[in-house]
């Protein structure tokens, strides 16, 4: 195996990270990467990361200034930014979390990374796009209107970001995640949450569940989209990374169900607002540029899903 460069991941115990660094690790790159721990399954997936020999630093990303050393020593080819508050809802009720990460956070790594000239790749989100209807979400749609603070967060990191590379001939590279699925996924999440439900019968609650559909990507396809941005020579660009076509909440819960071999106690409500109806990613740049091809339909990801669930010492991870 050829040795490749060195990465450096935020949030490297997330669920993408995690799943990045392993992958990462497998095609020879040296890995490294912060994470502040928050995430009720951190821990599990920090010790993963230990037996592949990725080098942690359990440090908040607006402390990143404190690896200066390391930088200074180490060559990276490529920062990749996944440290975030994530949740729509979750938005609402702890506002002041979002700015400290996704903003003041955001901007300590840009000044951070402005010093070492290195390319960065930084996670957005589909909650830019807001309530767009009747197509499926392209980089060239309006995102000016997010319909969450979340959003209107990432959304910003997006605006930073273009300031960083116009003001300072940074590279920069974002990628909207299309709600993205899978073992060791977050707790937090409609599909994870249901799962816990329903094995402890507990009722589940849909908002308008006729109306509502996600564009819900595998993560092994997510990881695919990024790796492969590892080899475009990018200079300030966006990517949409998802499935390419949605499926509906319904179809979802049922395929739980069956995974779980378990019915569903579904309750019904109106939308909350700054939920939208519909996500739908247009992949068509992606695929253009980076020969970006997910592959793993709901069916077969849930599957998986389902079947790393069941082996967790307690199901009831939130």
């Amino acid at each position: 195996m050829r040795t490749q460069p060195n990465i450096f991941i935020t949030g490297i115990c997330g669920f993408i990270g995690t799943h990045l660094a392993l992958r990462l690790v497998e095609q020879g790159y040296r890995v490294f990467g912060l994470d502040a721990m928050l995430s009720p399954l951190a821990a599990m997936r920090k010790e993963k990361l230990l037996e592949k020999d990725v080098t942690l630093y359990p440090i908040d990303l607006v402390d990143i200034s404190t690896l200066q050393e390391l930088f200074e020593t180490t060559p990276f080819s490529h920062v990749i930014h996944l440290a975030a508050q994530a949740g729509v809802r979750a938005s609402q009720t702890h506002p002041e979390k979002f700015v400290h990460s996704n903003l003041v956070g955001f901007t300590a790594l840009l000044e951070f990374v402005k010093q070492f000239d290195i390319p960065l790749l930084y996670a957005s989100s589909s909650s830019v796009y807001g309530a767009i209807e009747g197509h499926a979400s392209k980089e060239t749609d309006p995102t000016s209107s997010p319909l969450s603070f979340y959003g209107s967060t990432k959304k910003a990191n997006e605006v930073m970001a273009y300031s960083y590379h116009n003001l300072y001939n940074m590279r920069m590279c974002g990628m909207r995640f299309f709600t993205v699925y899978g073992p060791m996924g977050r707790p937090d999440m409609a599909y994870y949450k249901f799962a816990n439900r329903i094995v402890n019968d507990e009722p589940i609650t849909l908002y308008e569940p006729e109306k509502m559909a996600r564009d819900f990507t595998y993560i092994d396809d997510i990881i695919d989209g990024i790796v492969k941005l590892l080899d475009v020579p990018f200079t300030y660009d966006i990517y949409n990374l998802g499935k390419g076509s949605p499926d509906s909440l319904l179809e979802m819960v049922s395929l739980l169900e069956t995974y779980l071999e378990k019915k569903a106690d579904i309750r019904i409500e109106k939308k909350p607002a700054g939920d939208v109806y519909r996500t739908s990613c247009d992949i068509t740049f992606a695929k253009k540029q980076l020969n970006y091809h997910p592959t793993t339909s709901l069916k077969e990801g849930l599957k998986r899903f389902c079947n790393w669930y069941q082996t967790l010492p307690t199901r009831a991870i939130t």
